[in-house]
């Protein structure tokens, strides 16, 4: 599914750059230390950036939800920065693709 997300980033033309497992991010969570390194980092011809996570809807666990909420928020913080969390692509759309 990985591989499909970058190749539909591939063939978006509003894409510029890619990076797999572009950094690790980490913060205190409420009893320990935590961390995620999001899938894909996306910078937009506009100069601006997506990270993104890809993770199947039947396997968002809810501590993956946390970190999930956590990068968003980061990447909210950041000028220019935007997080999504795609699951899925649609397999007609992916057909067209390959």
């Amino acid at each position: 599914m990985e591989r499909d997300r970058a190749m539909l980033l591939d063939h978006d033309r509003r894409v510029v750059g890619l990076s797999s497992q572009p950094f690790r991010a980490t913060w205190l969570g409420a009893m320990r230390l935590v961390s995620h390194t999001p899938d894909y980092f996306a910078r937009l011809e506009d100069g601006s950036a997506v990270v993104i996570d890809v993770r199947p809807k039947d396997r968002v666990r809810p501590q993956d939800t946390e970190k999930f909420a956590e990068t968003e928020a980061m990447c909210q913080a950041l000028d220019g920065w935007s997080y999504v969390l795609v699951h899925e692509p649609d397999p007609v759309v992916m057909a067209n693709v390959r």
